[in-house]
């Protein structure tokens, strides 16, 4: 599905002829990579449109995945601290595909987080993570935060 337009005006600043991008999420500026940009972008469409917080927000969360350190692009928490929304994002160029989706569901299965989201910054794809069927539901629109 596409991703909605958004007033996106990001904070840019040029060092050492690299652009840096803020984020607004682990307050610092950090190189403005595709990925990056898509990143960013998604971060504010969610506390925008969606009523998120960014105090709920983690962004390059490490996880150990067998012998492997890995990282989620974003994940969303719960007012109680429990994983609410995962999300791997992918640059413009990149098409959302089957092997991005396993990528997502594998960092899912440590998270278990109850929504996994995927993007490009144009298109999106959005799941329910069913639990006791430990399966993945498509879902139609990017859930709304619930409080």
């Amino acid at each position: 599905m596409l991703l909605p337009e958004i007033d996106f005006l990001p904070r840019i600043k040029k060092q050492n002829d690299k652009l840096y991008i803020f984020d607004d999420i682990r307050k610092k500026f950090v190189l403005l990579t595709p990925e990056e940009w898509v990143r960013q972008k998604f971060i504010h469409l969610l506390i925008q449109n969606y009523d998120y917080h960014a105090n709920l927000f983690q962004v390059e969360k490490k996880l150990q995945y067998h012998q492997k350190v890995k990282r989620t692009d974003i994940l969303i928490w719960t007012n109680d601290a429990k994983p609410y929304f995962l999300i791997e994002c992918k640059a413009e160029s990149i098409v959302l595909s089957e092997q991005v989706l396993f990528q997502a569901t594998t960092y899912n299965s440590i998270q278990r987080a109850n929504y996994l989201g995927i993007t490009n910054g144009k298109e999106y794809m959005c799941y329910r993570f069913i639990d006791e069927k430990g399966m993945y539901e498509p879902i139609d629109v990017i859930p709304f935060f619930e409080y």
